[in-house]
């Protein structure tokens, strides 16, 4: 995949965007400019969150393929215009869940189609960070941020991908709703029974977990430690099972080292975009649909809303 263009509002990232690719690629101020030009196919809308909507419905005008960055829109009217423009165009839409394509979420999501927990009870996430550029977008609802559009976005599609269920009601407690040092606790039942708590915070420790609970075990991964998925028996096979995915996890040592010398790295963004420029050459399916961004999107705005009413939201 070769960039045609670069769009970016910041001159200082304009600057180093052009120091990267050597000045051979054209940049420009206003993302409109860019999706104005005939040379290119698609576009990969990273904006800020309020701008994701308006400029995934003018690129599938334009006949471009889409890929979006997370979240879909910040109002689920947003969310549906996009889906809408998406299905009156020809081009191919990728929802940008980029964590869906890291190794060890996927090898979880297998471990537990297998079976390696039984059948799934109960999930426990937590995600937090420590990085909001104090009075940037990314602080307040208001300008498409939020703890919850930022992380609990994530967590809610990586919830709905592991069970493969989809959310029926959505209760949640938020803190410090448009600061630095926000925190939500969110509590979500599923409709093949399963109930997931979900913790995302800011202004914390970095922390990315993700935990499978079943009838016959737990598996659990850490995003930023883990080698491999860790699975838990209460039994003497699932002991056995534990030992077993340790030893499995001998051969990633040089991954350990990759992620002790680089602590925010992360493939998954590369192999999202991958597949994305696999999509475009019609190779590949491209991931996340924008459907999984439309879905994720309606378990934050219930968050949300619970959040304020203290009432457990109904989802249709």
């Amino acid at each position: 995949m070769r960039i045609g263009v670069i769009a970016e509002a910041s001159v200082a990232a304009r600057s180093r965007a052009a120091a990267t690719t050597g000045h051979s690629v054209p940049i420009v101020e206003d993302w409109r400019e860019a999706l104005a030009r005939d040379d290119i196919d698609g576009a990969i809308i990273a904006l800020p969150s309020g701008l994701h909507a308006e400029a995934a419905r003018a690129a599938f005008a334009r006949g471009l393929h889409v890929y979006i960055e997370k979240p879909l829109a910040t109002t689920i009217d947003d969310g549906e215009k996009v889906i809408a423009a998406h299905r009156r165009a020809t081009a191919f839409g990728a929802m940008g869940f980029n964590y869906r394509f890291n190794p060890l979420y996927a090898e979880l999501r297998g471990r537990v189609a297998a079976g390696a927990v039984g059948r799934v009870r109960a999930i426990r996430t937590v995600f937090s960070s420590p990085r909001v550029e104090p009075g940037g977008w990314r602080e307040s609802r208001a300008t498409g941020g939020g703890v919850l559009l930022e992380l609990g976005s994530h967590h809610a599609d990586l919830i709905r991908w592991v069970t493969s269920a989809e959310a029926v009601s959505v209760h949640c407690l938020l803190t410090d709703r448009d600061t630095s040092g926000a925190r939500a606790s969110t509590t979500i039942a599923f409709d093949n029974g399963v109930v997931a708590q979900m913790l995302v915070a800011f202004g914390t420790i970095a922390d990315d977990r993700i935990e499978v609970i079943g009838e016959r075990g737990g598996i659990s991964v850490d995003r930023y430690r883990s080698l491999r998925p860790e699975v838990r028996g209460v039994d003497i096979p699932g002991r056995l099972e534990g030992f077993k995915s340790f030893c499995r996890a001998v051969p990633r040592l040089p991954y350990l080292a990759t992620k002790m010398s680089s602590p925010w790295h992360e493939p998954s963004h590369r192999l999202a975009i991958d597949r994305f420029a696999g999509a475009m050459r019609g190779n590949d399916t491209g991931g996340p649909l924008l459907e999984d961004g439309l879905a994720s999107l309606r378990i934050v705005v219930a968050a949300e809303e619970s959040s304020v009413n203290g009432r457990t939201i109904a989802l249709k």
